[in-house]
């Protein structure tokens, strides 16, 4: 087999090999009786039968693998022989694999290639930060939203009315004129969460000390995505029948305490800000580490496959429209973000391949591996939050091929914290 690589560009190859007749039609037998000492045919024993038997029966398909046994030696061949660094796998049209019986094979595939890449200095490289500070109103108010979040809600007593930090069930009735356009049981309604369309002063005035059993009409203006389409714009009334009504009851000072494994509010307080100011530390590193490789994607202009930039864009565009579908959203407003992820696609999908190949370059320079510990970890890290099974995970991460993904997104947190604690960080 004779083998001819012809680059059309940095990212580009072009591979062609040629392969006599009287050889591949002799691989193909081959084939073929590999393939009889197994078939099961009327009238003939097992490896009994003839091979033009087989040919008819089983020669397009034999001749198509074997086309792509030449396809798979050529490509490795020419990887090998040229130091090649394909950035994906050939794709060659089936009509392509089709050989007339008695001709020679001639055929030829373009290979797309990673960029080369000449890496600068990745360490040192500067970068001013703002300083982490909690001051008391901040602590206050994430102290108050802990308390929030940690409330539960009771039952109100007989007459009491809702509060405005209280919960209600209603049924809802919207209405456009004297017509019903919808209506639903059970909803949950509170002060500070006004119905779309509503203005949220009237709605909270309207609500605030509500008891059971009171209806509630407020106007509203339906939304551009409300159901019922003739509504749209218009001016109606939003009628509420409160049927429950619960009050919102914090957790008390001991509650909080243990909380914040501490014996007292001044130690709540201390551990409180000791979480918080790790939190917001965590969100600056990762902060650190885009600007970072921002500076070095800036430092690193590469020429990618374009034939791989448009495959990302298609399947982009191709997983958006199957989600507005699924979504049920109307065809004017589905076509509008789609034509929208379409003219940003390009630039975000090249801007993705490029920050993968600097990212593997980086890794490749400074030695930094992704060990079979490292996967591990990751998986049971990835088994406690879904709460399964280590074994389940692993499975299904082997079954659907997410191995490579995942060793990918593991490199690229290695190369970002290198590149943060190799850099100079100024604080302001």
């Amino acid at each position: 087999m004779e083998v001819t690589v012809e680059k059309s560009s940095a990212c580009l190859a072009k591979i062609s090999f040629t392969v006599p007749s009287a050889d591949l039609e002799r691989e193909v037998e081959r084939a073929l009786k590999s393939v009889g000492s197994r078939a099961q045919m009327k009238g003939f024993r097992p490896g009994k039968v003839p091979v033009h038997v087989l040919e008819k029966s089983y020669g397009k398909e034999v001749r198509r693998e074997t086309v792509q046994k030449y396809v798979r030696e050529a490509y490795e061949q020419a990887v090998k022989d040229e130091n090649l660094r394909p950035a994906a796998h050939p794709e060659i049209a089936p009509e392509k694999m089709d050989v007339l019986i008695g001709t020679d094979l001639a055929l030829d595939f373009e290979l797309c290639l990673r960029p080369e890449i000449e890496l600068g200095d990745t360490k040192g490289l500067e970068l001013r930060v703002p300083k982490i500070e909690v001051d008391d109103e901040e602590l206050d108010r994430a102290l108050e939203d802990v308390r929030n979040r940690q409330s539960s809600a009771e039952k109100a007593e007989e007459g009491e009315g809702l509060s405005e930090k209280g919960m209600a069930l209603a049924k809802i009735s919207f209405m456009l004129g004297d017509e019903i356009l919808n209506e639903r049981e059970g909803m949950r309604v509170g002060p500070e969460q006004p119905l779309p369309g509503t203005d949220a002063d009237e709605y909270k005035q309207a609500l605030v000390g509500a008891e059971v059993g009171d209806e509630l009409n407020i106007p509203i203006t339906y939304t551009d995505d409300f159901p019922e389409e003739k509504a749209r714009g218009e001016a109606g009334t939003c009628s509420l029948v409160l049927s429950e009504i619960y009050r919102i009851v914090p957790p008390d000072d001991e509650a909080m305490y243990k909380m914040f494994e501490a014996e007292d509010e001044e130690g709540m307080r201390k551990n409180a800000k000791a979480r918080l100011t790790e939190a917001k530390e965590e969100q600056r590193n990762q902060m650190i580490e885009t600007q970072l490789l921002e500076q070095l994607l800036a430092m690193h202009p590469m020429e990618l496959p374009t034939q791989l930039v448009e495959k990302q864009v298609a399947g982009r565009i191709q997983a958006l429209t199957e989600e507005l579908a699924n979504q049920g959203v109307p065809p004017e407003e589905a076509q509008a973000r789609i034509g929208a992820e379409t003219e940003t696609g390009y630039e975000t999908a090249s801007k993705s391949l490029s920050a993968l190949y600097l990212v593997e370059a980086i890794g490749q320079k400074e030695e930094l591996k992704v060990a079979d510990e490292d996967m591990m970890a990751e998986l049971q890290s990835i088994a406690q939050r879904n709460n399964a099974p280590v074994e389940t995970v692993r499975d299904y991460y082997r079954e659907q091929n997410l191995f490579p993904q995942l060793a990918t997104e593991l490199l690229e947190k290695k190369v970002r914290v290198f590149l943060r604690e190799n850099a100079t960080i100024t604080e302001e």
